[in-house]
């Protein structure tokens, strides 16, 4: 993030990277990548900031082949959502120590 505070006004970049799992065509699931910022300015209002300007700048894409067979046999824990995230199974990460 970076902002340049100007009285009222302010005018940033906030970055970010982006990922998808889409699929194409024919059928076939892929990783896409997609990194840049976000060209914002700020103005405050009445003791509120709001951002009434933004365009995105996208700085690179990339799309590939889906990676998840390169886990496969791994002990890392792939797509783990809560409530199977490993952070709540505390009784295992107590045993761990």
């Amino acid at each position: 993030m970076n902002i340049d505070l100007q009285g009222e006004e302010a005018f940033g970049e906030v970055y970010y990277q982006a990922f998808h799992r889409v699929k194409n065509k024919a059928g076939e699931q892929r990783d896409l990548f997609i990194s840049g910022g976000y060209v914002e300015r700020y103005e405050r209002q009445d003791g509120i900031w709001k951002t009434p300007y933004r365009s995105e700048l996208v700085d690179w894409v990339r799309e590939e082949a889906a990676a998840d067979a390169c886990f496969s046999g791994s002990k890392m824990i792939v797509g783990a959502r809560k409530p199977n995230d490993p952070l709540y199974d505390r009784d295992t990460m107590r045993k761990a120590s």
